[in-house]
């Protein structure tokens, strides 16, 4: 590996927003007011990468637990994160870069693999598969879905860990992608020599979509999910690799038979264990999407009041008014925006949302019941509030969304919107357009 250049040290540090910080409590903010042009981090960074070897306080870090979801008493339902040197962590961040580049140039990561990466991986596979449900309903086919989560072979044995990197740091998940790339590997080959066993959507051959550690398996048919499920078995055994049956699920659309329902109970079996099918009403929640032959209102509905929910507690924290304003920007509003993007927000619930938002802000401001919330929603250039509102973004997102899917760069996502595009356009002037058009 070649030297770092202050330079694309200067770019990534501008990049990286502030974060929590390690035991030196050094953050971004410090390392760009004391050297701003990069070279003393360039100067200290080579001379890592010439001795291989990086100072043992960037090792020390501090473990918190967050909580997932499930049961709060079985511990595997949170995630240790680990709060190291923002030192240490620009430096891996950069060597993320690198590693990462250097895989995709040399096919070493497969495109299906979307964690990453330097585009919204999350969107375009949420995408697809909402895409292979509306075909399938519309189009009266089958598709067999099933959604795996991994998990650590070795819970049993006590190891001793002496190498490795940190929940948190930024080059696990490339090392952990470059790891589990058999798996990817394992079903594209068996689709590829099986044609009949991948979703063909706009003549799109699809099998498997992965984000790190939440795969999917998509096939036409029955058997060919278990062939492919029977392949992926014995390559996670390859890696001492299990599948938790309890996070997995699985989903039979069976459209083309004449069925009222047009979801099966059919079952499936991961390295010997059985896995839960979905019922017709039922949605499995994929990078925090619903996806399922009907859309679950009462799902759907969560996502606004468990952000409803997140208003109440900061309004009643202990926090400073401007660290509430700031939690609310933070933490509230980017996933009311996922959701604009992702699910199908109704106006209901949107509403709710905004007054509670108000009754929010005007509690944080001492603002009579009866005040204008016109403030809140103003520009700040203006002496407003800047938050955007949530009737105006959904319309907003929606467009950006389109844009964003139609000028993917991979081939899988450009080919399927484009398509969809063209039908659309067809099915509103009647006349097929052109590629130009």
């Amino acid at each position: 590996m070649g030297p770092l250049n202050s330079k694309d040290i200067k770019n990534k540090l501008k990049s990286l927003a502030n974060s929590a910080t390690g035991k030196d409590r050094v953050e971004y903010r410090h390392l760009k007011l004391v050297d701003p042009d990069c070279k003393i981090l360039s100067i200290i960074y080579n001379k890592c990468l010439a001795e291989k070897k990086i100072p043992s306080s960037w090792k020390e870090s501090a473990t918190i637990m967050i909580y997932k979801k499930g049961s709060s008493d079985d511990p595997s339902n949170f995630r240790p994160i680990a709060f190291t040197s923002c030192l240490c962590k620009l430096f891996t961040s950069l060597l993320a870069l690198r590693v990462t580049n250097f895989s995709i140039q040399n096919n070493l990561m497969s495109p299906q693999q979307k964690s990453a990466r330097p585009a919204e991986g999350c969107h375009g596979h949420t995408f697809t598969l909402q895409s292979i449900v509306a075909d399938c309903k519309q189009n009266q086919k089958n598709c067999f879905f099933i959604w795996l989560d991994l998990r650590n072979a070795f819970e049993t044995e006590p190891i001793k860990v002496t190498a490795g990197v940190k929940q948190g740091c930024p080059i696990s998940p490339v090392l952990f992608n470059l790891t589990s790339e058999l798996l990817i590997r394992t079903a594209l080959s068996r689709s590829q020599d099986n044609p009949s066993i991948p979703f063909k959507l706009h003549n799109q051959p699809i099998s498997i979509l992965a984000y790190a550690d939440d795969l999917v398996l998509i096939s036409r048919t029955r058997e060919g999910l278990q062939v492919l499920l029977d392949d992926i078995s014995l390559a996670a055994d390859v890696l001492n690799l299990s599948f938790r049956q309890d996070k997995c699920s699985t989903l039979s659309l069976t459209c083309f038979k004449k069925d009222l329902s047009r979801v099966s109970e059919y079952e499936f079996i991961v390295q010997h264990n059985p896995i839960p099918f979905l019922k017709r009403e039922e949605s499995y929640r994929y990078l925090g999407v619903p996806i399922g032959l009907l859309y679950d209102a009462k799902d759907i509905q969560s996502i606004t009041a468990k952000l409803i929910s997140d208003l109440d507690k900061i309004r009643d924290s202990l926090l400073a008014p401007w660290q509430r304003l700031d939690a609310i920007r933070t933490f509230v509003q980017p996933g009311l925006t996922y959701a604009l993007i992702s699910c199908p927000v109704t106006h209901e619930a949107l509403k709710e949302y905004r007054s509670k938002l108000i009754e929010v802000l005007k509690s944080i401001y001492h603002l009579p019941k009866h005040a204008s919330a016109s403030y809140f929603f103003a520009d700040k250039s203006d002496g407003g509030l800047g938050f955007l509102d949530r009737f105006d973004k959904r319309h907003v997102q929606t467009i950006v969304h389109t844009v964003k899917i139609l000028s993917a760069k991979d081939p899988l996502i450009h080919n399927i919107s484009r398509a969809q595009l063209r039908s659309v356009v067809y099915c509103c002037i009647n006349v097929e357009p052109y590629n130009n058009d």
